[in-house]
């Protein structure tokens, strides 16, 4: 099923999204359609046009709370909600995971999405190669076999592969760290037994009828910057849509009210707590 509207908080042209892990052995493409042929998300809720926002004590006055003012009631037209999905999830396994207060995914169809490895040499360099050769000598792999693991691709590339419980999948670099994405894949009943996830990994052939998760942290600068303003038109980027998990046994009250409200209050420029950002200027000490 597809949108029957053009209309779509994420930029409603077809758009190349691009990125991949700190190191480059992993890099990726996302291409989004143009809005009317992105796919419906099954049983979802409308999504309203305007976000709402929260202005804590410490606020400008440059964003809103759209249930309390007479802007947010003028602006209560919503859209159906297509992919992609960018949410905010602080589930535990996803904390944990990720080592941080909460993920940010962004969620696509698998046929969005290409891979491109960096073919890791364990046996050698081949003749007439130099190792600068091999480290810039990618594969391109089909998505689902990155995202389940298989065993080939995960000897023979950076790609490495964890499951949890055998239907729960991430993929990470086996380089640098980097964690990429996560992939739920229900086992087949007919096919599958136990939590063996290699029973799993041919159950399925439709890439069309499958979505996965990206971690959003991933994707290079520009692409970040296409995707996440947001101006005074909805097209002009998406932003954060949602915050999954937020009554999971797992959620984090402090958390939740401090993604709610928009802390941290005390801003940096760079990565010492040795100068403040304070309306748009840096404050040095000078003492």
């Amino acid at each position: 099923m597809t949108a029957t509207e053009a209309t779509s908080l994420f930029p409603p042209a077809a758009t190349t999204l691009t990125g991949g892990c700190l190191c480059s052995a992993i890099r990726y493409e996302i291409r989004t359609p143009e809005a009317a042929s992105r796919p419906l998300v099954p049983d979802a809720l409308p999504t309203p046009s305007l976000p709402c926002r929260y202005t804590g004590s410490s606020g400008g006055g440059d964003t809103i709370d759209t249930r309390d003012s007479q802007l947010g009631r003028d602006q209560t037209r919503t859209l159906p909600t297509t992919y992609p999905i960018i949410e905010l999830d602080h589930c535990g396994d996803c904390r944990r995971a990720c080592g941080s207060l909460a993920q940010c995914w962004m969620v696509v169809p698998l046929s969005w999405a290409t891979f491109m490895l960096v073919r890791r040499w364990t046996h050698g360099i081949p003749w007439g190669k130099s190792l600068s050769d091999l480290e810039t000598s990618m594969v391109e792999l089909r998505t689902r076999d990155v995202l389940l693991g298989l065993r080939k691709w995960m000897e023979s590339t950076y790609a490495m592969h964890y499951s949890s419980d055998g239907a729960s999948h991430r993929t990470f670099c086996g380089k640098c760290g980097t964690g990429l994405s996560f992939f739920y894949r229900p086992p087949n009943p007919a096919k599958a037994r136990g939590n063996d996830a290699e029973r799993y990994r041919d159950t399925y052939d439709d890439d069309d009828e499958e979505v996965f998760d990206i971690a959003i942290g991933t994707l290079d600068h520009d692409s970040l910057n296409l995707i996440g303003g947001m101006g005074e038109s909805a097209a002009e980027g998406i932003g954060i849509q949602r915050h999954s998990h937020w009554s999971s046994e797992k959620s984090v009250e402090w958390i939740k009210e401090g993604l709610y409200r928009g802390w941290p209050r005390v801003r940096h420029p760079g990565g010492l707590p040795v100068a403040v950002v304070e309306e748009d200027k840096v404050l040095v000490n000078r003492e």
